[in-house]
């Protein structure tokens, strides 16, 4: 495993899987692929009681998918003419199957969110059970309608199952795709946007 792009240690009965470096801090198939492979080995390990994911980088958790990918897939649908048939399902990628496991792991998943997580990177925290995050001066939202996107990974679906409809909408991050800040004095978000209300 590329450990610029993750690592796993344990202890304890605690699995930690960090995300990325200091050179390469975004989500891509290597990434997704070695995510999945970890997420999967420590389900299947009765040894390990919880399964906590950080970033690699200091200030982020993991910044997003990176766009250099999906400008070489959407240019490669686009050359084979391809079109999406009204009956088509829908098989996910690698990014759907870490997701997946993390919601159907039969132990708690926690993002522990150490700074920036746009995009694709907070969708996967939204797909975690818990998500703490810490305090700084950092962004966490859906920005894709600012590039004319929609949120590819469930985004639009969990973050309302998260915090619910009215302060997704309230906080205009489904409708406008803003981001927050996590910097204090933006408590009261804290305490919408944590299940478990970690603020004080």
């Amino acid at each position: 495993m590329n450990p610029e792009v993750l690592t796993t240690r344990v202890a304890d009965g605690i699995a930690v899987i960090t995300l990325g470096s200091t050179r390469r801090i975004y989500f891509d198939e290597e990434m997704g692929n070695a995510l999945t492979e970890a997420l999967e080995e420590f389900a299947g390990d009765a040894k390990i009681r919880v399964v906590v994911v950080t970033g690699g980088a200091p200030g982020y958790f993991i910044r997003h998918f990176t766009v250099a990918a999906l400008i070489r897939l959407a240019q490669s649908l686009r050359d084979s003419g391809r079109e999406w048939p009204e009956n088509a399902t829908y098989n996910g990628g690698f990014f759907d199957k870490a997701m997946a496991l993390c919601e159907s792991m039969p132990k708690p998943v926690i993002a522990a969110i150490s700074g920036t997580a746009l995009a694709g990177g907070f969708e996967f925290a939204l797909s975690c059970d818990l998500r703490i995050a810490e305090e700084g001066d950092y962004l966490i939202g859906l920005p894709e309608a600012n590039l004319g996107l929609l949120p590819g990974a469930g985004g639009t679906q969990r973050l309302p199952r998260t915090i619910g409809t009215p302060a997704a909408i309230r906080q205009n991050r489904l409708l406008t795709s803003s981001v927050s800040s996590a910097t204090p004095p933006t408590r009261r978000w804290h305490r919408d946007w944590h299940s478990n209300e970690i603020s004080s």
